[in-house]
């Protein structure tokens, strides 16, 4: 017999699924002292892109389950605990040394695509000091993925079908004053007029 929570689960997923996959990022109309920060769209995940705080160089972010994603166990038989249970949440780090302009991203970030999104500098600066303190408060967890080319600890939020990578992601957005449509099953995101 199967348990009612599970059943539920698979509804509400598949009806999400069948709303379409576009999640339209909208952002802020007149940001006070802007800055560029990125959605990289890796195909299998999605990261953004902070300008660091002396704002030489990005810092990049990713969130996903631990064993998937940082540890690179991602079977069919590895993902389906994280649509049933709470996992282990992972915070995914790295340094960019390079100018924060989308064409000079574009030549040195492989990716299958780059998103634009210009936002209020202290916005920026209040979410990256969130994140680092995350990440840094794990550091004894710390190990490098090569095949996402990223650092990884744990996190202390737990990962699950309604609190995944991308749905944290547009959580991070929404904290940069950006207006979300849709739902984020996969990374599909495009920019809309700002709000």
């Amino acid at each position: 017999m199967q348990c009612p929570g599970r059943i539920t689960t698979l509804i509400v997923v598949s009806a999400l699924g069948m709303q379409g996959c576009t999640t339209t990022i909208r952002p802020p109309a007149n940001p006070e002292n802007p800055v560029s920060v990125y959605v990289i769209d890796y195909g299998r995940h999605a990261s953004l892109l902070l300008p660091r705080d002396d704002f030489h160089g990005l810092r990049e972010y990713a969130y996903g389950d631990w064993s998937w994603f940082a540890l690179a166990r991602d079977g069919v038989l590895d993902v389906l605990p994280t649509l049933f249970l709470p996992t282990q949440g992972s915070l995914g780090r790295w340094d960019w040394d390079i100018e924060a302009d989308i064409e000079h991203i574009e030549r040195l970030v492989l990716c299958e695509e780059i998103l634009e999104i210009r936002i209020a500098r202290n916005d920026a600066r209040a979410l990256l000091a969130e994140l680092d303190s995350r990440y840094e408060s794990h550091l004894d967890t710390q190990i490098e993925s090569d095949l996402y080319q990223l650092l990884f600890v744990h996190d202390d939020e737990p990962y699950y079908v309604f609190n995944s990578c991308n749905l944290v992601l547009i959580r991070w957005l929404k904290s940069l004053d950006c207006k979300i449509e849709g739902y984020p099953i996969l990374a599909d995101f495009r920019i809309a007029e700002p709000h």
